[in-house]
C-alpha cells in the first residue's frame, strides 16, 4: 500500500492536503435554478457583446464545449467560479445572471463577488460548512466574520 503523501495547492500554498484528494468546488445545487433559463440569459448576454462562444471561453480560460453546454442547460450543476467568471466577461453581476427578478439597482456585494470569483467560491463553502456547525461553533465562526467585516468594509 503507497503511502499519502502531502501536498499543497498553488494558489493556497498554506492549505495541506493529502495528495490525490481535490476539494469540491461550490456549484449551485440542481434544481435552484432553471439551468435553460440560465442558459438563455448567458447566451443573450454574450450577443448583446457581439462575442462568439469561442471568444466569451478563450476570455475567461475554458472550453467553448462548456460554455456551449451551459448555455444549452446541459451543465447539471455549474460552478459557483465558473458562473462568476462568465458573469465577469460580460460585465453583469453573479446575482443578475443567476437570479434576475432578484437585481437590486445599487452596486452592492454581488457586483464585488462577481469580480472575485475565488472570495465567492469560499463564502459559499463556508456558508453551506456552517449550516451543519454546532450553533457554538458557528456563533463563533459568524463574529469572527462580522469582526472582519468591522474592520475591512467601508461601512
Amino acid at each position: 500500500m503507497r503511502a499519502k503523501t502531502l501536498a499543497t495547492f498553488p494558489n493556497d500554498e498554506d492549505t495541506p492536503l493529502l495528495s490525490g484528494h481535490r476539494p469540491k468546488r461550490a456549484t449551485l445545487p440542481s434544481g435552484v435554478i432553471d439551468r435553460l433559463t440560465l442558459g438563455q440569459r448567458i447566451t443573450t448576454r454574450r450577443e448583446q457583446f457581439r462575442l462568439s462562444q469561442a471568444d466569451l471561453a478563450r476570455k475567461i480560460q475554458m472550453s467553448e464545449a462548456y460554455i456551449n453546454r451551459l448555455e444549452n442547460g446541459l451543465v447539471k450543476s455549474p460552478k459557483l467560479y465558473d458562473l462568476s467568471s462568465v458573469a465577469g466577461a460580460l460585465e453583469i453581476s453573479l446575482d443578475a445572471l443567476v437570479y434576475p427578478d432578484h437585481i437590486s439597482n445599487k452596486q452592492g456585494g454581488s457586483d464585488v463577488l462577481s469580480r472575485q470569483p475565488r472570495l465567492t467560491s469560499a463564502l459559499m463553502s463556508l456558508a453551506r460548512g456552517l449550516q451543519w456547525a454546532e450553533p457554538r461553533d458557528r456563533e463563533f465562526a459568524l463574529s469572527q466574520l462580522e469582526s472582519l467585516a468591522k474592520r475591512f468594509g467601508p461601512d
